[in-house]
């Protein structure tokens, strides 16, 4: 099991959240115990680390969100596919709809979709207010992602909820409390 971590030795916010997602009551609810699913987490969690994050940045400071269009376009938007979102099976191959679906897969918000949105929300949310040049159309499949996670009010009620609940029935020491507070 190693050493226990100290408060103030996890400083990066989805290390933190990959800790507290494996603790106590926190288990389980963003970060999926294992199975393709929890992989699916892993992967698109470090791409948004890696690449989605410093792109995002570059963009908002640059003041042209050209590069980020291209790679959502040829990342995220290919995975988007293969989940099924933008897609109404029910009525086939040509109907679309805006249901949320889950990067890992699914229909539950995971940590992989929070650090995804949380990352595109500097160009897209609050009226795509950083004023860059060159934002995803408002038809982009990754778009419409990013609009279906935080359409109705329920989305971030259900969340703070959520967290709520796992704390108040966790044992969490009054500084991890603070910290998924912080992160929240």
């Amino acid at each position: 099991r190693g050493a226990p971590i100290k408060l103030g030795e996890l400083t990066d916010a989805n290390a933190i959240a990959r800790f507290l997602g494996n603790r106590g009551a926190l288990a389980n609810a963003f970060v999926p115990t294992g199975g393709p699913e929890r992989w699916a987490v892993e992967r698109w969690t470090e791409w948004e680390t890696r690449a989605l994050g410093p792109a995002v940045a570059l963009a908002c400071a640059a003041q042209d969100a050209a590069p980020v269009t291209a790679m959502l376009r040829d990342t995220l938007e290919q995975r988007l596919r293969e989940v099924g979102f933008g897609c109404d099976t029910e009525k086939g191959d040509d109907a679309t709809t805006d249901a949320f679906v889950s990067i890992a897969g699914g229909a539950t918000r995971g940590l992989a979709d929070v650090v995804v949105f949380a990352a595109l929300f500097p160009l897209l949310g609050e009226g795509r207010a950083s004023g860059a040049r060159g934002v995803p159309a408002r038809d982009a499949l990754a778009t419409r992602w990013f609009e279906s996670f935080s359409a109705g009010a329920e989305t971030s009620a259900s969340v703070s909820a959520a967290i709520a609940r796992a704390l108040e029935s966790s044992r969490a020491s009054a500084s991890v409390a603070f910290a998924v507070a912080a992160a929240d």
